[in-house]
């Protein structure tokens, strides 16, 4: 489908131009939408030239300036990098194994820091940046808060505002976040704090072929962006010198070999403990996520116009009554832990197995009952939409149909103002059908 012809010219079956990214091992990516810009990463929908895979592509907004190209070999460690290679190398080697356990999290393909040189305002000459480039397995499901957000508005076809979600999902949702968070805390010689795990960063993947087994057609969640993740060693250090309200200053710090050009670091409180902040149980987070599924039937996530008269109040299924328990538990466990934080500040999170196995053993009986439910078969419709939109997603090409000129001026202008819209170190190709 896609096909690089030589260097300034990609076939893509329509007439143009189009971004083209190429990595240091020469691996190319066309670019084709942005999807979100979190706090630390722009990130972008990508399609590999040679296997046509979609793609992630996070690049990042923290862009310090070099002093010269030759500075990229000084730059520190990238943290989402780093924790993704702790766990993949815990994954292979874990030093306290946990066999019946499968941890999810989204897969890291390649990563690189680039030297990007960019023009600034006119009085001032060309300034190199470096860029952290990074490419990750899309999860084709999206992301939790999407999917809670489409389904309250009634976006999801055969779905009305207001509708009970699938209590399986919910509860598999619980068991496989779970499963991952449990091995982050136990398999290592230290726990792993993801910290910052909110419904945006758990990902739903379904399998192309949804009428296979798998789950019987329901999604795998995995979590993402690990860029604020830490180890247990690392949170004690934080929590023990840093204040909550933390200080920001504009700095340039002497410890690294270039200025951090508007880089914004939070600066210790002196003298400031404090223990509430010793480490970052992810528990807390992952039930306000949940609260975005709306699993009590008796509170409709959508507002009723007032014309609208309320409907009689059904009472509540087996199901959605078991996953009522199974979250009281999950609350009892989080409070829990904030109580042994404060009394053992260096013990490990206290073990979430009872949990994962209550979750999976609620996912298997809900399904039996829900599994010619409307609402879940309108679930698992959406989903095969999904995977099978994946497939269907082409790159972005500007520019066709145009005269010579319009072309020369477009080209022009992507060339300098692109990454306003389109970030990283791209270049404008020609497109040819």
């Amino acid at each position: 489908m896609f096909t690089i012809l030589h260097n300034r010219r990609v076939r893509t079956g329509q007439a143009g131009y189009a971004y083209l990214f190429t990595t240091e091992s020469g691996t190319s990516y066309l670019f084709n939408r942005p999807l979100f810009s979190g706090s630390q990463s722009h990130v972008q929908l990508v399609t590999n030239t040679l296997t046509h895979e979609l793609t992630v592509q996070k690049v990042s907004k923290l862009r310090p300036v070099l002093q010269t190209a030759d500075n990229l070999t000084k730059v520190p460690e990238d943290n989402e990098i780093r924790i993704v290679h702790l766990l993949n190398d815990l994954a292979q080697h874990p030093v306290n194994p946990l066999p019946k356990l499968t941890p999810r999290w989204t897969t890291l393909i390649s990563h690189e820091n680039a030297a990007v040189t960019k023009q600034g305002p006119s009085s001032l000459p060309l300034r190199t940046e470096h860029v952290r480039v990074s490419y990750w397995k899309l999860c084709n499901g999206g992301d939790l808060a999407t999917l809670a957000s489409d389904w309250a508005g009634g976006l999801i076809p055969g779905i009305a505002p207001g509708h009970l979600f699938p209590v399986c999902v919910v509860a598999l949702c619980i068991a496989q976040v779970c499963e991952t968070l449990h091995f982050m805390y136990h398999a290592g010689a230290e726990t792993i704090y993801h910290g910052d795990l909110h419904a945006t960063n758990i990902f739903l993947h379904f399998t192309s072929n949804n009428t296979s087994t798998h789950n019987h057609g329901l999604p795998d969640f995995y979590l993402g962006d690990f860029g604020w993740a830490t180890t247990a060693s690392e949170d004690q250090a934080y929590s023990a010198t840093w204040h909550k309200e933390y200080q920001y200053k504009y700095i340039c710090t002497s410890d690294l070999p270039y200025p951090m050009d508007g880089f914004v670091k939070p600066q210790p409180a002196p003298g400031t403990q404090d223990p509430d902040e010793r480490r970052r149980w992810d528990v807390g987070r992952f039930l306000e996520a949940l609260n975005l599924t709306w699993i009590d039937p008796n509170n409709p996530h959508q507002p009723r116009p007032k014309t609208q008269p309320t409907p009689t109040t059904q009472p509540p299924t087996p199901q959605a009554t078991a996953l009522q328990t199974l979250l009281k538990t999950f609350s009892t466990l989080n409070t829990h832990e904030i109580t042994l934080a404060t009394h053992s500040p260096t013990s490990r999170p206290p073990s979430l197995l009872p949990l994962i196995n209550q979750a999976h053993q609620l996912a298997h009986d809900a399904f039996t009952i829900e599994q010619h439910n409307p609402s879940l078969q309108a679930f698992l419709a959406w989903g095969r939409a999904r995977a099978a939109q994946a497939l269907g997603v082409r790159p972005f090409v500007f520019g066709a149909g145009e005269g010579a000129e319009e072309k020369e001026i477009r080209v022009a202008r992507a060339e300098v103002y692109g990454d306003a819209c389109v970030a990283g170190p791209w270049r404008v190709v020609e497109a040819v059908e």
